[in-house]
């Protein structure tokens, strides 16, 4: 990456304003003590680093800095990539020097200035993704937010042929069924708490088409399983027992994924395990 002397303390206290408050403008900087010869990109990083703090939407600020600082100067892909871990390092750096100046210079409150809003912005920053700060900051410089986007669509291009349904189904055509707690489908709580009625009311608003439930909706379907049960399922009339430890953990599992409710094997898949207020009801499973 690119280097080059930078002035390494762009803050909200050495930003020089004109008082022009319709159109105001900034006529210059003071405080050079920090100047370094550094990674060019560490001059956004440091600024972003101040200003992200305090606001309830650092990423977007970023991104807004970003933005009018590659239209002056505009970054590399590379640059671009570390911003938001230098961004960070910034931040680490700032907190350390702030509990070594305490230690030596308690009286002087000045030094902490920043302290409080530092951590409260590294807080913020653990909350982001990585990749999604990095997809922000592209999409502010104006490029495709996911770098290898382009590539995928080429290959994508070139391997049409090759691709095949997951399911033999038109899923465009799919119900976009709601098992969620306030889900109109489901029917009233009784309904929900008897597997029979559940699946009856499921299969009613389907109509026989392929359904899709929602990803990590909140459902009432399970609630915590005794530590001392065995759900017995039939299938093409032998029963099986599956141990209680084995079917939660299944049952939590796939009730955080895509579900699809369809014939795709020529049967009608049933709901297994529904909970009643002191007991459970066992419905049954099919392939």
């Amino acid at each position: 990456m690119r280097k080059s002397v930078i002035y390494n303390d762009a803050n909200d206290y050495n930003v020089l304003v004109n008082h022009d408050l319709d159109d105001p403008a900034v006529p210059g900087v003071i405080d050079f003590g920090d100047a370094v010869y550094s990674n060019t990109i560490n001059e956004l990083a440091i600024a972003a680093a101040y200003l992200a703090m305090d606001k309830p939407d650092p990423l977007e600020a970023i991104a807004q800095l970003t933005k009018g600082f590659h239209g002056a100067f505009p970054l590399s892909e590379k640059e671009a990539e570390a911003l938001f871990p230098l961004i960070g390092a910034r931040l680490l750096i700032s907190v350390t020097c702030s509990a070594i100046n305490i230690s030596e210079n308690p009286e002087n409150q000045y030094l902490q200035i920043s302290d409080r809003s530092a951590w409260a912005l590294m807080e913020k920053m653990r909350a982001i993704s990585p990749a999604f700060a990095h997809a922000t900051i592209r999409h502010a410089c104006g490029w495709e937010p996911c770098p290898t986007n382009t590539a995928f669509r080429h290959w994508i291009t070139l391997n049409q042929k090759n691709i095949s349904d997951i399911v033999p189904v038109d899923l465009g055509q799919a119900y976009w069924l709601d098992l969620s707690v306030g889900s109109a489908d489901l029917g009233n709580y009784a309904d929900i708490e008897n597997a029979t009625k559940l699946h009856r009311n499921i299969s009613e608003v389907m109509g026989g088409r392929v359904g899709i439930s929602r990803y990590d909706e909140v459902r009432l379907f399970i609630p915590p399983m005794p530590t001392k049960y065995a759900a017995t399922t039939a299938r093409n009339g032998e029963r099986y027992t599956l141990d209680s430890t084995f079917l939660r953990r299944l049952v939590l599992t796939y009730q955080r994924r895509l579900m699809v409710l369809c014939t795709v094997f020529r049967t009608t898949p049933r709901i297994a395990i529904m909970a009643q207020p002191s007991s459970w009801n066992t419905g049954y499973l099919t392939p």
